[in-house]
């Protein structure tokens, strides 16, 4: 019979009791100090080893003996025929636990790169128009009162833009067999000298255009149109909540990690003020303003001659929305920079426009 040293508990009080711990015939004995207990061996758990740290014999009471004799334990659970479990014996070598720690990074990896911008997309889809609209009108009223002013534009210039953007129809057939429709969509022109020659849509569909991209544009409507095509881009593809609900998504497993979910909805508004569209999603609002001018008489050239001016206007940068999503240091990058890029090379997109776009 094998026996170690070990202090008792009961599981009700703080008492310990000095007893010895020894196995007979599949049955665990505590003796000493005033206690007396036997317990079949299938009744008890045993805990992992955690370095010096005491190992815990529990009893179905809850009762427990703490062993911190090592050798002497593992000596009497070899007599048992006990053994830890696989999991156990991995983590315990190094090897294997650098090994799941990097399966673990690369699960996590992969799941932050295509398994979050799916889910964003599955939710994206299925969100009633109540809160992009909720989310936009909160983002926007945000805007009017930090950063935007009332347009000075001439009613008459802002409806003959508004004119020439719905009368467009978009790439392809309708349902019926006619004229493709627009996605929805509202203009609001803004004064705005701190972001300069701008345009973006919002969720909601709420498209701003800024004085000074109509200043840039100068006389011709065509530039205009060729950038709010883009931003059209952006809401056809609900590009807007996706980044937004995909930011929730990481807020919410961040918050769930936390117990922290207060921010999450209160969030989302502040968040699509800064909202940096993805280098993919630039490329694809490019691609569907190239298929709406082409279908609609007009050359995705028209968007690589703005693209060029609002570079040459913000000091050799790309807008900072304006067809240029919402960020603003999209520049001249070659190599690894340009790969790893928040936006394409504005060079590269506006080559890429002059050829008729994807």
């Amino acid at each position: 019979m094998t026996q170690v040293d070990a202090y008792y508990f009961d599981g009700r009080t703080s008492a310990r009791h000095r007893v010895v711990l020894s196995v007979e015939d599949d049955v665990a004995t505590v003796r000493g100090d005033g206690i007396e207990r036997q317990a079949p061996l299938r009744e008890l758990r045993v805990s992992e080893r955690a370095g010096a740290a005491p190992r815990l014999v529990t009893f179905a009471d809850g009762a427990f003996c703490e062993i911190g004799d090592h050798p002497a334990f593992e000596r009497l659970l070899a007599q048992t025929g006990w053994a830890d479990s696989a999991v156990v014996r991995w983590q315990s070598r190094w090897r294997t636990t650098w090994i799941a720690l990097a399966a673990g990074a690369l699960v996590l990896l992969a799941a932050y790169r295509w398994g979050v911008p799916w889910m964003a997309e599955q939710i994206a889809t299925r969100l009633p128009s109540q809160v992009a609209a909720a989310v936009g009108q909160q983002a926007l009223t945000a805007l009017d009162q930090r950063v935007l002013r009332p347009s000075r534009l001439p009613l008459a210039r802002q409806r003959r833009i508004i004119d020439a953007l719905s009368a467009l129809h978009a790439p392809g057939e309708g349902a019926a067999g006619g004229r493709a429709p627009l996605p929805a969509f509202h203009v609001h022109f803004r004064d705005a000298p701190a972001m300069g020659a701008n345009a973006f849509a919002l969720p909601s569909g709420d498209l701003i255009v800024t004085d000074q991209l109509i200043t840039l544009a100068g006389d011709d409507d065509t530039l205009v149109i060729a950038v709010l095509a883009h931003e059209l881009g952006h809401l056809q593809a609900r590009h807007g909540m996706r980044m937004l609900v995909q930011g929730s998504i990481v807020g919410a497993a961040v918050a769930l990690y936390t117990a922290d979910l207060s921010s999450i909805v209160s969030g989302m508004a502040a968040a699509s003020l800064s909202t940096r569209y993805s280098r993919e999603f630039e490329t694809q609002a490019d691609d569907y303003a190239a298929a709406l001018l082409r279908a609609n008489g007009l050359s995705p050239a028209r968007l690589a001659d703005m693209l060029e001016k609002m570079t040459a206007g913000h000091g050799g940068k790309a807008g900072a929305a304006g067809a240029g999503g919402h960020d603003g240091d999209a520049q001249d990058k070659s190599g690894w920079d340009a790969y790893f890029s928040t936006h394409p090379d504005p060079q590269a997109r506006i080559a890429r426009l002059r050829r008729g776009g994807g």
